[in-house]
């Protein structure tokens, strides 16, 4: 179960991209969750019923909005709960494929973080709340594409800063996959030595993080992490003893596919990194099919490493048993 606050204006594009979602095979829908049923409230309210009705809540640019709360097939876990990179892995292996089944149903996530990727009771990744997600062609589309919506700490760079001359953009899909790298991070941040560890962040991480919550230093912040010639091996130092070196191979495959993973140098790390790789998209260098084939790739690496000599190396597959392939 899940519980937003959603706007009267996009209740409409809400239903029927849960319709989509929900009238698709279950191949074509890999790492999305299966709703049930969805209760909405009928009052759209713009202050909270415990605050004065007369605060100016519109003068400050908020929307009526009515409590929604989602019913899913099965339960879900926090992705705090992964134990190793391997675990990790198979986590972000699903959100990619839940990206890719949106994707094919020309559908943009739009709010990829770590409160929206949940571990499955198999220990797949699901990719939930489709609260912000938008159908992506036609007019209104291309209108909601142009927003900076999202969850500001995990929002691609591209998507953070505003400015006069900032040219105009439109929401791609490998945003999404980029919101993917920070949420890989993310679960390494908060538990340094893994799931025991009760330590809190450290001093370094938790610059890191506060820069990402703000407009004025994440784009920096972000983009200095993967700036050549060290990208984030120096960063995942104080993580190898847990987490190992599979760590920065793992955020190296999902920043491939996206603007972090395009050369830069210290003298040029800002440019057009729509116009590099649009074209690898439209011409199907890069897809969500070929990320997932890389990360299932990387399992299997690592399967083959930690599995005892008389066992195979474990394959990741989904509840039907079907490899976990795209």
């Amino acid at each position: 179960m899940t519980v937003s606050f959603v706007e009267e204006a996009r209740c409409d594009e809400h239903d029927r991209i849960r319709l989509a979602i929900t009238n698709a095979l279950p191949e074509d829908r890999q790492g999305l969750t299966n709703i049930v049923d969805v209760y909405r409230e009928s009052d759209f309210v713009v202050v909270p019923h415990f605050l004065p009705a007369d605060l100016p809540f519109r003068a400050w640019g908020l929307k009526p909005r009515a409590m929604e709360v989602t019913f899913h097939e099965h339960c879900f876990e926090p992705i705090c709960v992964v134990d190793s990179t391997e675990a990790l892995a198979r986590v972000i292996l699903g959100a990619v494929q839940g990206l890719g089944s949106l994707y094919r149903l020309r559908i943009l996530h739009r709010d990829v973080s770590a409160s929206n990727v949940m571990v499955a009771s198999d220990g797949n990744g699901v990719l939930v709340d489709y609260d912000t997600a938008v159908f992506m062609d036609g007019p209104e589309g291309e209108a909601e594409r142009k927003k900076n919506v999202g969850t500001l700490a995990y929002r691609a760079r591209e998507l953070v800063e505003e400015y006069k001359t900032r040219p105009t953009f439109l929401h791609q899909p490998w945003h999404d996959i980029e919101s993917l790298v920070y949420v890989t991070m993310f679960a390494v941040f908060i538990q340094p030595n893994g799931p025991d560890d009760s330590s809190e962040l450290s001093d370094k991480t938790r610059g890191i993080w506060q820069l990402w919550n703000s407009k004025l230093g994440a784009v920096d912040s972000k983009t200095m992490l993967f700036l050549a010639p060290w990208g984030p091996q120096e960063l995942f130092e104080p993580f190898k003893e847990f987490w190992k070196e599979d760590l920065a191979t793992l955020v190296q495959t999902v920043a491939k596919y996206c603007g972090l993973g395009v050369p830069r140098t210290p003298w040029a790390t800002r440019f057009d990194e729509t116009a590099i790789l649009e074209p690898r998209w439209a011409s199907g260098e890069f897809t969500h099919g070929q990320l997932a084939s890389n990360l299932l790739a990387l399992l299997v690496s690592i399967g083959q490493r930690n599995a005892p000599e008389s066992e195979p190396p474990r394959v990741p597959r989904d509840r039907a048993g079907r490899v976990l392939f795209l």
